[in-house]
Parts: structure tokens; sequence; C-alpha cells
């Protein structure tokens, strides 16, 4: 009787054990699944927020913006040019603050790391330049932007991956 009481607590310590130790690698996975998930919503959110800042300065550059730039004094564009430094700025921080956590998930892809960063870096040059984004003179989609692109999308492919 003895010895079957040993039995059942030995077996049940085992058990403790075991299932302590895989729900303790389960909620792990979990905590590094919703980080990926995080750094690959934020790191969407800040490139997002790029483009479509990128269309915004760019309609100051080209003959479809007439119509707007017509309807502002020179000193009103100068502002919203300086608002949108400003934003670029915001934004290439936060990038910059994701930048390690990319570096930790995808130490293989460090070099396209860089490389986003340096093209978000041409966003600010431009505007403090006052210089049209990755743009043409005839208002076409220019090869930095389409490479940029190109690199995000593989980053936030192989962020998925590791979901």
């Amino acid at each position: 009787m003895a010895n079957d009481i040993i039995k059942l607590l030995l077996q049940l310590v085992i058990l403790g054990i075991v299932g302590g130790g895989v729900s303790y690698l389960y909620n792990r996975l979990q905590k590094n699944r919703e980080l990926v998930l995080s750094l690959i919503s934020q790191t969407s959110n800040v490139h997002t927020d790029f483009l479509a800042l990128r269309y915004k300065y760019n309609a100051f550059f080209d003959d479809s913006g007439k119509p707007i730039r017509s309807g502002l004094q020179p000193d009103d564009i100068e502002k919203i040019k300086w608002k949108y430094y400003e934003e670029v700025c915001i934004l290439l921080s936060r990038f910059q603050s994701l930048k390690p956590l990319l570096n930790k998930f995808l130490p293989k892809n460090n070099t396209d790391i860089s490389m986003i960063d340096g093209y978000y870096q041409t966003f600010r040059r431009n505007v403090r330049s006052n210089q049209p984004i990755f743009q043409t003179e005839e208002g076409k989609t220019g090869e930095g932007l389409k490479a940029l692109k190109t690199l995000h999308y593989h980053l936030v492919r192989t962020l998925a991956d590791k979901t």
C-alpha cells in the first residue's frame, strides 16, 4: 500500500514537472508569436505612413498638383512642407526604434533592415532639400520606391514565417 502511494506521488511529481515545462514552453512561444505579430503591424504602419506622406508631399512637384498649389500662397506651401518634414522625422524615429527588435528576430536580414532605414533617410533628405520623394520629373514612380517596397515585403514575409 505504501509503495502504491509512493508510486502515485512520484507519478504526480513527474507529471507536474513535465506539464509545467510544456506549459512554460508554450507560453514562451505564444509571447514570441505575439511580439512578432506586433512587430509586423508596427513595421507595416510605419511603412504605410511613409508611403502616404510621399503621395501628399509629391503633389507639390508635378503638374497635376497645380490646382492644389494655385489655392495656396508660397508661404503656406512652405509651412505644409515643414509639417511634412516633421512627420518624416517622427516616422524615421519610429522605424529606428523598431530596428533593434527587427535585428534580434531577423539577424540574417540586417543588411535589408539597414537598406530600408537608408531609404527612409532618403525620404527625410528629399523633404529637407525640397525635392520629390522617389519620383521622376515626369511624375512617375522612381526605382528607389520599387526597391523599398520589395525590401519591406521581404521583411514582413520573413517575419510572418516566424509566427
